[in-house]
């Protein structure tokens, strides 16, 4: 699909005095010619995309064909049109797409200042980076003359001396010993220490059926042992389904059924709880027993106990 740029000089040049059907038929025109400025369309086609008579089409077209001695470019006498074959062809239509520069043309420049930017700043990252290593560089110098001079004591090497055996370096210190030195013998290579491998975990899975992991005597016992009175059966119902309704992932259910069997002696149903859940303080409760106990205790050397006034839970026992 072409592109087509309109010039604001338009509303100055001599078509814009014509009429309006005149005006909106260039117009439109302009919006259906190709990339060379050729409409391929009739009076009729133009009439359906502008949404005009054909009637006030065709008077347009020969307005827009005939000379204007009052036009700005004098081009074919300012003929705005010419009639060829397929269509018409608009006579200044090449001149206004190159009157001002394209996009592609603009991204061109822009990309070319963009160019000079990075190179500039390059260059100038290279002059700072010079100007730090030639001031590093007079450093040195400076240093060296003073060494010469004995300004200060020289610097040590940046590398440790060499260990005795190896070349010598021209001085006794850092080179080979003198023969009649006592050398201490060599240090024994150090051994790396004896790494252990981590210990795996055990891996936890979920509980076994019930020919896996039956009730045995020995779990009987010592749930009679953790909690006395209490029913095996049931207990162990509860353990399951507890545990099978929650997905639980145990590494050791032998000890999972220990710690229950402790829960059991602490939260069991004859303290009307769930096993592994605490007991329910009740703030009320424990008044009325305390209040129970003073009562008790204040009338216990004056006759029988009668029940404190306002007690609905009978007589004392």
């Amino acid at each position: 699909m072409a592109y087509v740029k309109l010039d604001c000089d338009i509303l100055d040049s001599s078509l814009w005095v014509e009429d309006l059907p005149t005006r909106v038929v260039f117009i439109t025109m302009l919006a259906m010619a190709d990339s060379e400025g050729v409409c391929r369309a009739t009076a009729p086609g133009i009439a359906r995309r502008g949404n005009i008579p054909v009637a006030d089409v065709r008077n347009a077209l020969i307005i827009l064909e005939s000379p204007d001695p009052d036009s700005r470019t004098q081009t074919d006498e300012g003929r705005r049109i010419r009639r060829q074959d397929g269509g018409y062809r608009i006579v200044n239509y090449t001149a206004y797409r190159d009157k001002d520069h394209t996009a592609a043309a603009r991204m061109r420049r822009y990309r070319e200042n963009q160019r000079k930017q990075e190179l500039n700043l390059s260059v100038t990252r290279n002059e700072r980076n010079g100007d730090v290593t030639l001031h590093k560089e007079k450093e040195k110098e400076k240093e060296k003359q003073k060494e010469k001079q004995g300004g200060f004591a020289p610097r040590p090497p940046p590398y440790p001396p060499p260990l005795y055996g190896e070349p010598n370096s021209g001085s006794p210190a850092r080179g080979t010993p003198p023969a009649s030195a006592d050398v201490p013998p060599a240090p024994p290579p150090l051994t790396p220490a004896r790494q252990t491998a981590p210990k795996r975990a055990t891996p936890r899975k979920k509980i076994p059926g019930e020919t896996e992991f039956p009730l045995s005597a020995g779990m009987i016992a010592y749930l009679e042992g953790r909690a006395p009175g209490a029913d095996p059966v049931a207990v162990w119902e509860r353990f399951r389904s507890h545990h099978e309704s929650r997905g639980s992932l145990m590494a050791d259910w032998a000890a999972a059924w220990r710690y229950w069997c402790g829960n059991e002696a602490k939260y069991g149903p004859g303290n009307g709880t769930a096993p592994g859940r605490p007991v329910k303080f009740d703030a009320g409760e424990y008044l009325i027993q305390t209040l129970r106990k003073d009562y008790e205790h204040a009338h216990q050397d004056s006759g029988p106990v009668c029940p404190p006034p306002g007690d609905l839970r009978g007589p004392l026992e």
